[in-house]
Formats: C-alpha cells, sequence, structure tokens
C-alpha cells in the first residue's frame, strides 16, 4: 500500500510503487547502507534516520525516514521530504556565518575606534603638556634675554636677583610639568 503523498513524492504510479520496497530509493552508491538498514530493522522494531531518497525520474531530495517492522513478513516505512528544512537549516548557517563575521568586524571597528581615542586623548596631553612647558620658557627666555641684552642691570643686584628667582621658580614649574 502507498498514499497519494508517497506517489507524488517519488513520481510513481500507485501500481508501480506497490511493486517497490526501501531498498528502491536508494541511491545507487548507498546500496550498502540499505543493506546494513534492513538488518537493523529486522534486529529491532524501528528505525528513524535522513538520507537522500531517490525518485524515479532520478532526482534527488532529502528525506526523514520511519520504518517500523511490522511482523515477521515485511515493514512499514514512512517518508517525509525535508527539502525545506534542509534548505532553511543552511541559509540559517549561511546566515549565522555572515552575523559572525559582522560581529567579528564590529569588534575589529570597536578596537580600532578605541585605539583612535586612546591616540587622541595622549595627542591632547602632549599638546596641553607643550603649552604648559611653552608658557614656562616664554619667563625663562624673558628674563634671561633681558639680562644678557642690558649686561647694565647686572649692577642693579636687588633687579637681578629677583629676575633670577623668576627665572629659577619659572624653571622648577617647567620641571614639575615634564615630571606631570
Amino acid at each position: 500500500f502507498a498514499n497519494k503523498a508517497v506517489c507524488q513524492m517519488f513520481g510513481y504510479t500507485p501500481e508501480e510503487i506497490v511493486h517497490l520496497n526501501a531498498k528502491d530509493t536508494y541511491l545507487p552508491e548507498d546500496r550498502d547502507l540499505a543493506v546494513r538498514r534492513e538488518q537493523e530493522i529486522r534486529i529491532g522494531d524501528s528505525a528513524c534516520y535522513e538520507r537522500l531518497v531517490l525518485r524515479k525520474d532520478g532526482s534527488r531530495f532529502p528525506a526523514e525516514v520511519v520504518v517500523r517492522r511490522l511482523d515477521q513478513r515485511g515493514s512499514q516505512a514512512v517518508f517525509r521530504d525535508i527539502t525545506q528544512r534542509k534548505e532553511t537549516e543552511h541559509s540559517l548557517r549561511e546566515t549565522n556565518t555572515h552575523l559572525e563575521n559582522a560581529l567579528e568586524e564590529l569588534q575589529t571597528a570597536g578596537q580600532q575606534v578605541a585605539q583612535q581615542e586612546r591616540l587622541s586623548a595622549l595627542g591632547t596631553m602632549a599638546s596641553g603638556v607643550a603649552h604648559d612647558f611653552n608658557n614656562a620658557l616664554v619667563g625663562i627666555l624673558g628674563f634671561s634675554e633681558l639680562l644678557l641684552d642690558r649686561p647694565e642691570m647686572l649692577d642693579d643686584k636687588p633687579k637681578t636677583t629677583e629676575y633670577l628667582e623668576i627665572i629659577n621658580t619659572t624653571a622648577k614649574d617647567a620641571s614639575d610639568v615634564v615630571n606631570r
């Protein structure tokens, strides 16, 4: 006995299909598997597995096969075309691969952004240090040039001492900037 659905699935007429058995649905390269499956059914009560099956026209499709031993004379096989399920699984695997790649790219981009932010922060800090250091140099250079350009000011000891103290304090401030 075979129902209309299995006749359509395999491309046989009801008269043709009743003369076939499950072994006839195996691919030529899977004939050894057919023998093993037949032995499994003889030993056990039932089996459930997936495999490619052969249609009358020679085309193939993935099927879920449930075989149950009926008695000493035979067994019952139920075939379910799982082409759509296999295509969906394949599509999900591809989507998963795309998502994994996108996640990897996103993580890489995130690392690059973090690196750029660190470099930007370092640049801002270096700019601030340079600015503070240049401010300190202005006092050192300005007062030392005054003393060098006007040697007569060296005779005014209180003024010279004041300029040297400013130069010294400013140099210490520059040193603190470098230490920070």
